[in-house]
């Protein structure tokens, strides 16, 4: 028994000190990767992220890989090889992943278009501190894609990180309370939130305040008003 024992206890010091090692390695050739990457080296970076995503099956590596497919950094863009890259490394638990996962699901990109799997990484996403996921679980609400239709849920699941200053957000908010639904439809608000959003410079906010004049929402406010925001 007691032969057993220190067998057993030499075993998994040697598992420990190799799953050390190997961390370690990982961990090495990501910063090898990385500072690749920051110096624009891309084939390097490219090359080595490879090595930690396949070797090493790094979940970082992974999205870094979708990153340079789908940003183009010295290769061609290619939405299909950066949504394949970005699902493995959303089921690894990588939050952006998971949220460019959902998007992917959402169009169809990599995949058969399949807006419920795509709710459900939005929701994996946000729940994991990519807040912003929240409004594009919003959206599918609103419009009753693939899941059930809420228009009320769809602004209380964006309002908080709208509060929280994500301009998309505050971009996504004004769009539902102008053209989402009916029953929620508040232009007052909606410009709230774009007036919100401009104030970071936003030019898609610009463009709907400018829209909200030439179409009258805004009473006391002349064409000259609209054209000021579209050049803004």
């Amino acid at each position: 028994m007691k032969n057993y024992l220190y067998i057993f206890a030499k075993l998994i010091f040697l598992f420990l000190a190799q799953a050390s090692q190997a961390e370690t390695d990982a961990t090495t050739v990501l910063r090898k990767a990385q500072a690749a990457l920051a110096a624009e080296d891309y084939e390097t970076a490219y090359d080595t992220y490879q090595i930690a995503a396949q070797k090493h099956h790094s979940a970082l590596a992974q999205f870094s890989l979708g990153l340079f497919y789908r940003n183009g950094w010295g290769r061609d863009t290619n939405n299909v090889t950066a949504c394949q890259w970005f699902e493995k490394a959303a089921v690894q638990g990588i939050p952006v992943a998971q949220h460019f996962t959902g998007s992917c699901l959402e169009q169809g990109l990599h995949r058969t278009e399949n807006p419920e799997l795509a709710a459900t990484y939005y929701q994996k996403a946000a729940e994991a501190g990519h807040y912003v996921s929240y409004c594009d679980l919003g959206r599918l609400h609103m419009a009753g894609k693939g899941i059930e239709k809420n228009a009320v849920l769809a602004l209380e699941l964006c309002l908080s990180p709208a509060m929280q200053g994500s301009l998309s957000a505050q971009i996504q908010m004004g769009k539902f309370l102008l053209e989402g639904d009916a029953s929620i439809r508040n232009p007052l608000e909606a410009i709230h939130w774009f007036e919100t959003a401009a104030q970071q410079q936003s030019s898609e906010a610009f463009y709907y305040l400018g829209m909200i004049v030439r179409q009258g929402l805004l009473q006391n406010h002349t064409p000259q008003k609209a054209r000021q925001l579209f050049e803004q």
